[in-house]
């Protein structure tokens, strides 16, 4: 199973013990008999499963990809894991550039090593609910924003701003899971400009409306 991330937040075990606390862009896979277990949490979670047959792929993909469950982060992994999450999405995408894209993810996984954790980056995580802009949060920290622009997209494999509508988008679908407000309301509350700022920024990085997303608090309710 290829899992990739969307919102949220949670902690993944393995079978052996090991755990990661995953917030923000990354991409997990568990070969297949691979026991996890996945804990959500406060701010919920929304990820992208692909589960598929090796053989599908091919031999040559099967004797490169990763031989026990791993999760990475990083700019170049994540563009090309958000470009195939939109491809699995797309209903006349073809199966062969399917197979090709969705194996050279799987290669680049084996061979990417999991980036470590800056000394910088939890005071930037505990600023992106805070500060409404990359300046503002360089501005706090101290730094050069072109500098903690850089880095934190080399880290994270999105930019600042990026996070920040990330993590609005989080109080916004809590809200609208959870509440029967307004539209509007629940946009201006959460930072956005508007209810299209909001309907925009949801379609971006759900593939939906927040009017899907509302009508899907019923399916969900027997499991909160």
């Amino acid at each position: 199973m290829l899992t990739i991330y969307r919102i949220g937040a949670y902690r993944e075990r393995t079978e052996n013990g090991a755990t990661a606390d995953l917030d923000g862009p990354c991409v997990v896979f568990q070969p297949a008999g691979a026991a996890h277990e996945d804990m959500i949490g406060v701010r919920g979670l929304e990820k992208l499963a692909i589960t598929f047959d090796t053989n599908w792929l091919g031999r040559d993909a099967c004797h490169t990809m990763p031989r026990q469950t791993c999760w990475r982060s990083g700019a170049p992994l994540m563009n090309e894991a958000r470009a195939l999450a939109r491809l699995w999405a797309d209903e006349d995408a073809d199966e062969r550039q399917l197979r090709c894209a969705t194996s050279r993810l799987l290669q680049r996984l084996g061979l990417s090593p999991q980036s470590s954790r800056p000394p910088w980056a939890q005071d930037v995580e505990r600023l992106l609910s805070e500060a409404n802009s990359t300046a503002a949060v360089a501005e706090r920290l101290v730094r050069r924003p072109a500098w903690l622009t850089h880095a934190y997209r080399a880290w994270r494999g999105e930019g600042i701003a990026e996070a920040i509508r990330r993590r609005r988008l989080e109080h916004a679908v809590q809200r609208l899971r959870g509440t029967a407000r307004p539209l509007a309301e629940i946009a201006a509350e959460c930072g956005f400009c508007d209810q299209s700022h909001l309907n925009r920024v949801c379609k971006a990085m759900l593939g939906r409306t927040p009017l899907d997303v509302r009508r899907e608090a019923a399916l969900l309710a027997p499991y909160a």
